[in-house]
């Protein structure tokens, strides 16, 4: 065996990072490719020569990350080499790492020359943007995880524009705090003695369509009754509605005014639905009671009209409380729980 005077330079060391769409049939390697020049006793080295590679997680007095990587016979021209690493999925998680890179002369079972300093690894500029994200061998992305249990998991909250969830709050034409109005109108529904199957819809204000005189599926204004009344809303007043945008996915919980762990307010309110001799299935819908629109009389004499939901008789066990209003409230997922 000679002794060598041997010297590293790098070249190119990149690490390249691609997220896989869903379809992809194959999933990406782990492998990259590093590119060094090296010298032999102060000259281009030049043959064939033995690398061993391994990770480290600091450029001076760190650990060794994954386990080292052999490549023997490995031609060298005018200094210049290339080799394939791959120190599988695990070893990049975000952190910066060094390559700490040995070297001896082909056929050689003597020791490497280890040759210092170690050289850091850098990401290409499009790897820079994938920074907390993890691919694992099986081709599954994880964002906030290095464990991912799914094609796509991601660890923590998302949050993403023009994407959410459509709610509908009754009692008030404009759009609660922290979401944003579609539409806004009148609650419409079957007249409350014509025993239709018309659920409440929302009307928009303005011109409708064209007219016409033969009976059909027909709706009137819904209005609040005369009497059994919630607190916080009015009586004998229009259903005014907003159709909003919640900047999450949305819940209407019953039973309770309080939103669930990891679920914000978005309005609170009471039951309402026909009155059990009614024929017309106008509900219940959630009533806000904390800011009930009650600025129009009913005029005329069609309306199909709501009432006070109660709790006539309640399940063994349930903790409910007989002949009760039944409060509602709608809510955004905020968080995990």
């Amino acid at each position: 065996m000679r002794n060598a005077g041997f010297c590293l330079m790098a070249v190119l060391a990149v690490v390249a990072v691609s997220l896989i769409v869903a379809s992809a049939k194959t999933p990406m390697g782990t492998a990259f490719t590093y590119q060094g020049r090296l010298t032999d006793g102060g000259g281009p080295a030049n043959g064939q020569y033995d690398f061993e590679f391994t990770m480290y997680d600091a450029a001076a007095s760190g650990n060794p990350v994954g386990s080292p990587v052999a490549v023997e016979d490995q031609e060298v021209n005018n200094g210049l080499f290339k080799v394939t690493l791959d120190f599988g999925a695990t070893v990049f998680q975000g952190d910066a790492r060094w390559l700490k890179i040995g070297v001896r002369p082909y056929e050689s079972t003597g020791d490497y020359t280890y040759l210092d300093p170690l050289q850091e690894l850098t990401p290409t500029p499009y790897a820079l943007q994938t920074r907390g994200m993890f691919v694992d061998t099986a081709g599954n992305v994880g964002i906030g995880t290095t464990e991912p249990q799914a094609t796509l998991h991601v660890a923590g909250n998302i949050k993403a524009d023009n994407v959410g969830s459509v709610f509908t709050r009754w009692g008030n034409a404009t759009a609660p705090a922290g979401t944003t109005l579609i539409y806004s109108g009148y609650a419409y529904a079957s007249y409350y003695d014509w025993g239709g199957s018309n659920m409440p819809i929302v009307i928009q204000c303005g011109p409708t369509g064209p007219t016409q005189s033969s009976v059909g599926n027909d709706v009137v204004p819904l209005a609040t009754g005369e009497a059994a009344i919630p607190p916080g809303i009015m009586a004998n007043r229009y259903v005014k509605a907003a159709v909003c945008l919640a900047d999450a996915p949305t819940v209407q919980v019953w039973g309770t005014h309080t939103a669930p762990d990891g679920w914000e307010v978005i309005y609170r309110g009471y039951a309402m639905g026909p009155h059990y001799t009614y024929n017309s299935p106008t509900g219940p819908i959630c009533i806000d009671s904390d800011d009930f629109d009650g600025s129009g009389t009913p005029g005329g004499s069609y309306f199909s009209l709501l009432y006070a939901t109660r709790l006539y008789s309640i399940a063994s066990g349930s903790g409910n409380t007989s002949k009760s209003y039944v409060p509602c409230v709608v809510c955004k997922k905020t968080a995990d729980p």
